[in-house]
């Protein structure tokens, strides 16, 4: 954080501080672009903040403030913050808390799915996949049915 000689509270500091974060967001994007993690930088940006966006998404979705889902994370509000804007990243294990606390797949927090997986239908499809293959079948026909049928009611609504 680069450091502000104006006290708080005054107009100047607060214009130092949003200097003071926009730099250091431009200083992160820079070094991801020179260490090579991603080969354009616009690149580095979409994946730095996607996970951001899907978690304040989820977050809002779920009814949860900040200061709520910290709590239940065991951290202060302002971490969910600094996640949601992408000036901080959670370890594997926060990042892991965090889906399981909002009811969702780690793979769609961080972008690997676009498919937004509740744990429920996440449990059934779970139990599905441990039937026999002929009960496999049979679950898998109904479902292709119901799917056939749903679409045809919209298609003449």
């Amino acid at each position: 954080m680069v450091s502000c000689p104006y006290e708080k509270g005054r107009d100047i500091y607060r214009s130092c501080r949003v200097v003071s974060l926009i730099l250091e967001r431009y200083a992160r994007y820079l070094r991801c672009f020179l260490t090579g993690s991603g080969s354009l930088l616009i690149n580095c940006l979409i994946e730095q903040t996607s996970f951001g966006k899907r978690l304040m998404e989820t977050r809002k979705k779920r009814g949860f403030s900040q200061e709520e889902l910290a709590d239940l994370l065991g951290t202060k509000g302002p971490a969910i913050g600094r996640y949601e804007r992408g000036v901080a990243k959670p370890t594997i294990e926060v990042a892991g808390k965090l889906a399981k606390i909002l009811g969702i797949s780690l793979d769609y927090l961080v972008g690997n799915s676009d498919q937004e997986l509740d744990d429920n239908t996440l449990k059934r499809i779970l139990e599905v996949q441990r039937l026999p293959e002929d009960i496999k079948e049979k679950v898998y026909y109904f479902i292709d049915i119901s799917i056939k049928d749903y679409k045809t009611r919209q298609a003449y609504s």
